[in-house]
């Protein structure tokens, strides 16, 4: 799954990474320059049904025109006939588009924990993307993500699901848990802790090819690199991955600025903590 940016999802059909027409990743803002970040994740690989749609079907839910992908029917609206649903399909040119099918037999409903299988085991109009029935979406509409089962997390429109060739297809929700930088309050395996917002609310996002990339390769989603960095752009620049730190002035112990790579520190990496990063708190910079 790609994060402001977006994420990325991958496997199969499709990709993982934490997104929408994904955003650039922002940079620091320092001697005159933002740093702005990626977000989303892309998509694990997903399968499913079609049917030709009923122009005349009222789902309560608009049909997404921000979604790429295209074909005989809508994912978020589900504007199939009674019977079937909208899912994504090889066109046979190496694209893909949404055919109506038969509903599938998937009884796991939206925001429930799943495991990926031959079969969708998720009901009609989510599809089991890390571990999770998330339904497509209007990235940036949350409303259709509801809450993950049993935990409670709320549901975000923010993730991408692309192709192969790293495309984007359509949108899809992601449901993740609490979590503090810098190791402070760790996510799983294979998971990164990305600060969302001016307030540090932070949650863990999968990487999307684990364990991640290393500090200065290009990336495109924020769940691209390493636990401890982010998809950063840095004046003219391009995207790569880096090291965000510690500042003073926050929520936490201000002994963690001396911290290891990733760990709220960059002396090991012989940089300095400095700048700030366009839409997040001015507590976090990058090792620089």
């Amino acid at each position: 799954m790609l994060v402001t940016g977006s994420l990325l999802a991958g496997g199969g059909l499709f990709g993982l990474a934490c997104s929408s027409p994904s955003t650039p990743p922002p940079g620091p803002d320092d001697a005159g320059g933002d740093v702005t970040t990626g977000d989303g994740s892309k998509p694990d690989s997903t399968g499913g049904d079609s049917s030709k749609p009923d122009s005349g079907t009222d789902t309560g839910v608009a049909v997404c025109t921000t979604n790429p992908i295209s074909g005989e029917c809508d994912l978020v609206s589900q504007n199939c006939t009674a019977g079937n649903e909208c899912v994504v399909v090889d066109v046979g040119d190496g694209g893909s588009g949404t055919k109506c099918e038969p509903v599938g037999s998937g009884a796991l409903v939206k925001g429930s924990t799943c495991t990926a299988s031959g079969s969708n085991p998720c009901v009609k109009g989510s599809t089991c993307i890390s571990g999770r029935c998330a339904p497509a979406c209007c990235f940036g509409d949350n409303s259709v993500c509801g809450n993950s089962i049993p935990e409670g997390f709320t549901g975000e429109c923010n993730m991408n699901i692309v192709d192969s060739n790293n495309k984007t297809l359509y949108s899809a929700c992601s449901y993740n848990a609490a979590c503090k930088p810098f190791g402070i309050q760790s996510c799983p395996t294979d998971y990164t802790c990305l600060v969302k917002d001016q307030s540090g609310t932070s949650t863990c996002s999968s990487i999307y090819q684990p364990p991640g990339k290393a500090e200065g390769v290009a990336c495109s989603a924020a769940n691209d690199c390493k636990d401890g960095m982010m998809c950063l752009t840095t004046g003219d620049a391009g995207s790569v991955c880096t090291y965000v730190c510690y500042k003073g002035g926050g929520p936490y112990d201000a002994g963690i600025s001396s911290g290891a790579s990733g760990k709220g520190g960059c002396t090991l990496l012989k940089k300095t903590c400095a700048g700030a990063i366009t839409g997040l708190p001015t507590w976090l910079g990058i090792c620089q």
